[in-house]
């Protein structure tokens, strides 16, 4: 899956969580973490195999869910630890997103013709493949996009991207109705910021 699809994905499962667990939509705090979970296996895997070359594949490492069930239990008991409700279906909301992009990489290659795959979850114990480093990694990008956008030209291209419109326009519905749960935050984060910058002057 693309990054977008990534975070509309664990978005609408993490919200459909918090609604279900607290009658409400996911926190400020949540929220920014949805988004970053749903990014983290990728943030991890494809630098050290596509720019580093230590890991064998852009889906190794962070995909395992020898390292992804020791995630989610560590982050499950740090909420846990915490004494605000909040924050333990915060670490929930997190747990979810880091899940739902293995779900998500699952189910990614069935939505494009090809079968499901799931040897990356096995990872080390099954071999994973596409570890080769990319002297250009911005072209290789690149490369990856223009074969996606010649798929989507296609019968098939066009039903995922009917899918790919609905997935995004569903998730950000969600967020927009959930209150734009994150933005408040990163906004006091660019003010701090810009304060700080105008101190150091």
């Amino acid at each position: 899956m693309w990054p977008w699809e990534h975070v509309a994905f664990a978005y609408l499962l993490a919200s459909t969580y918090t609604h279900w667990r607290l009658g409400r939509s996911p926190g400020e705090y949540a929220a920014i973490g949805v988004v970053l979970a749903s990014q983290l296996p990728d943030l991890v895997d494809k630098p050290f195999a596509w720019v580093l070359g230590v890991l064998p594949g852009g889906q190794s490492l962070a995909h395992s869910l020898f390292v992804a069930i020791p995630f989610v239990l560590l982050t499950l008991a740090v909420a846990r630890s915490r004494t605000s409700p909040g924050a333990r279906v915060a670490g929930a909301a997190v747990s979810i997103a880091y899940l739902s992009h293995l779900v998500g990489d699952v189910i990614y290659p069935l939505a494009t013709g090809h079968g499901i795959q799931v040897r990356f979850l096995f990872w080390p114990l099954l071999p994973v493949g596409g570890g080769a480093t990319h002297p250009d990694v911005l072209a290789y990008v690149a490369h990856l996009a223009g074969a996606f956008l010649g798929f989507l030209s296609t019968p098939l291209g066009l039903l995922y991207l009917a899918l790919e419109v609905g997935l995004l326009a569903a998730g950000l519905l969600r967020w927009l109705r959930d209150g734009t749960p994150g933005l408040a935050l990163l906004r006091t984060l660019l003010v701090r910021r810009r304060s700080l910058r105008d101190q150091r002057r």
